[in-house]
């Protein structure tokens, strides 16, 4: 399957969630891959995955920081791992508000700097 089949299949499958498809990944062929296989990976439905993904966005831009689409999944994969040690929270999207809120994320930079 080709990016364009991949993005449609998963349209199909999360009719719902077709803004947040297309607004990530419609011109993100690897990072489509990577996002499919941590979704794979973890106990998350990727619903989830997109909602945290939204939260983590938004968290940065309020901060005006930053960070690369694969960097951001990076993190929630990371996170992931830290739900998975005991700590408890209602959803994907409010864990990663707790640990951003908590832990920052040093992989962002400012965003007046991104064009330099």
């Amino acid at each position: 399957m080709n990016h364009n089949q991949k993005l449609m299949h998963l349209i199909e499958v999360y009719p719902d969630q077709t803004t947040q498809l297309f607004k990530y990944f419609k011109y993100q062929p690897v990072t489509l891959e990577l996002f499919v296989s941590a979704v794979d990976n973890s106990d998350y439905p990727l619903t989830e995955w997109l909602d945290a993904l939204d939260t983590m966005t938004e968290w940065l831009t309020k901060r005006d920081r930053v960070m690369s689409l694969t960097n951001k999944i990076q993190y929630l994969d990371c996170a992931t791992e830290i739900m998975a040690k005991g700590a408890h929270w209602d959803n994907f999207a409010t864990a990663i508000y707790s640990i951003l809120e908590q832990y920052g994320c040093e992989r962002s930079s400012d965003e007046s700097n991104k064009n330099h």
